[in-house]
């Protein structure tokens, strides 16, 4: 079964988004609930072998993981026996490609957490926005942090965490990685800094990537 019944409020955000709508509701994985609905704009983390499960109704069906990614986390996208044509050769499903699924319900995961359902969620497949800038200095204050998201698992676990820096032009949202985690939380707030490496965030209009160094200005 692909998921339990959905309340009125859900079934017509699904039949707007079916319908080719632009769902007004941005989603960010790090923050689903199950009974969502909604955009997201992802890369494709992983995906995982297809394997077999049994119907209710008797039979063999076919299921498959996708792990997808923004930068605030990953979550899971399943996909049930048809379905499967999206990871196929000509399939937007491939590992690394950027993605915006329109209404693609969250629902409670059966490992814990949250997990999404595809069913007739619209995917479109979008450019890769790393390439669409260079890298660029941002200068200012560090204003705020907050707390450090593992993402991944060992061996390739990373850190991640958000900040804002108060530059001349006003407040900058950055996505902290790895070596720059470390050194803004070393410096504190208050201080005036300079990031030589930024760029802008693929999965969050308005952000900035920032991998290190962190430098004081």
């Amino acid at each position: 079964m692909q998921g339990g019944l959905l309340d009125d409020e859900v079934a017509r955000r699904l039949a707007r988004a079916r319908a080719g709508e632009d769902v007004s509701r941005r989603l960010q994985l790090g923050s689903l609930e199950p009974g969502q609905v909604g955009v997201l704009e992802v890369q494709v983390r992983a995906v995982a072998p297809s394997r077999t499960y049994e119907r209710k109704r008797g039979g063999q069906g076919l299921l498959q993981r996708v792990t997808l990614a923004d930068a605030t986390g990953e979550a899971d996208l399943v996909l049930w026996d048809e379905e499967l044509r999206h990871t196929g050769p000509s399939g937007p499903l491939q590992h690394g490609a950027f993605l915006r699924l329109r209404g693609a319900a969250v629902k409670a995961g059966h490992r814990g957490g949250v997990e999404l359902g595809l069913g007739s969620a619209i995917v479109e497949p979008l450019a890769d926005p790393r390439t669409a800038a260079g890298p660029a200095e941002l200068v200012g204050v560090l204003r705020d942090f907050g707390e450090v998201r593992p993402v991944g698992a060992p061996p390739a676990l990373r850190f991640s965490m958000d900040a804002t820096l108060q530059t001349l032009d006003g407040p900058v949202q950055v996505v902290a990685w790895d070596q720059a985690v470390k050194q803004l939380r070393a410096l504190g707030l208050g201080v005036r800094i300079r990031l030589p490496a930024c760029t802008p965030n693929p999965l969050l209009a308005g952000w900035w990537t920032c991998q290190g160094p962190v430098e004081k200005a």
